[in-house]
């Protein structure tokens, strides 16, 4: 089995905050890994975590991550999204008192309720270009769907 891994940071339901490689396995993107319901854990080497102690390997419960946002990622054209209609700004709070804002693709949903129902065995939503009440901004950000409390938006942009 090949191991390609990402780099990657992932914050548990404790508030822990992790870097490191994710082994991404037999899949090609990280949405792949984290949306796979037959992997219940994540696993990562060379961690450090926000008080600085570093791991050569964690196993992480998938269930228990509040987010995982992929590093250095960067769109092809930062603008495209802009005046596409796919795309939505959304609000999301979270169990750990987290506010997230950010813009959700629905592709071929007619709006996030539809996206949502559609896409319920998906344990993630994938939001790009977030914001957060601690000051933190992420290209790409993994939320996992059992620690949303609540979704506030979802009006396509052009709408």
């Amino acid at each position: 089995m090949e191991r390609n891994t990402e780099y990657v940071s992932i914050e548990t339901c404790d508030g822990t905050i992790l870097d490191g490689n994710a082994y991404l396995y037999d899949k090609n993107r990280l949405s792949e890994l984290f949306n796979d319901p037959s992997i219940y854990f994540i696993v990562m080497e060379k961690t450090i975590d926000d008080s600085g102690t570093k791991k050569d390997k964690v196993f992480i419960n998938k269930d228990l991550i509040v987010w995982a946002a992929p590093r250095d990622v960067r769109h092809t054209d930062q603008e495209s999204y802009i005046d596409n209609k796919e795309y939505v700004e959304i609000s999301i709070k979270t169990i750990d008192g987290l506010v997230i804002s950010g813009k959700v693709n629905l592709q071929i949903f007619r709006n996030l309720d539809d996206m949502l129902r559609y896409t319920s065995l998906a344990p993630f939503v994938v939001l790009i270009n977030t914001h957060d009440n601690r000051g933190n901004f992420h290209h790409t950000l993994f939320m996992n769907k059992t620690a949303i409390i609540q979704i506030e938006g979802g009006i396509p942009l052009n709408a």
